[in-house]
């Protein structure tokens, strides 16, 4: 991310080096492009701030235009808390990909249970167990320990 600025002014942002090159159609620059070189041309990288949030209740956004901060253009960020409705979204969304989770697991093993064939006891608690997920204490945020384990 870029911008291109006079001393605090920012002249625009975002910037990229598109059009570094066509405000310069007879220059060459250097491939990675130095930040000396930018410079010289009144461009700067931005850099986001870095800020703590928890992904599971919040979110950052971001200013709209960089500031100029101890001498490096930052887009400060700010910590917003996720509304009901986000919350709601994220969880479903979650719970999904558990259950495609889920149905993968039980697809590798639908194999088992075809008519000519009697599974073991291990096998068919581990199939239930699989159907049974989404009443683990731990659902939809399961961990890897939470999964039923396949038996050999």
């Amino acid at each position: 991310m870029l911008v291109k600025a006079e001393g605090s002014t920012i002249i625009k942002f975002p910037y990229n080096l598109h059009e570094l090159f066509e405000e310069n159609p007879n220059t060459t620059f250097p491939r990675p492009m130095p930040d000396e070189v930018l410079e010289s041309y009144g461009i700067f990288r931005v850099v986001a701030e870095q800020v703590e949030a928890d992904p599971s209740t919040s979110k950052l956004e971001f200013a709209d235009t960089p500031t100029l901060v101890d001498g490096v253009w930052t887009l400060a960020a700010t910590v917003v808390n996720l509304s009901s409705e986000e919350l709601q979204s994220r969880e479903d969304g979650h719970a999904a990909s558990m259950r495609a989770t889920r149905d993968e697991l039980l697809a590798e093993t639908d194999w088992w249970a075809v008519a000519d064939r009697t599974m073991s006891a291990e096998e068919t608690a581990y199939r239930q167990a699989l159907r049974d997920i989404t009443t683990h204490a731990n659902w939809p945020y399961l961990e890897d320990a939470d999964w039923p384990v396949k038996p050999v």
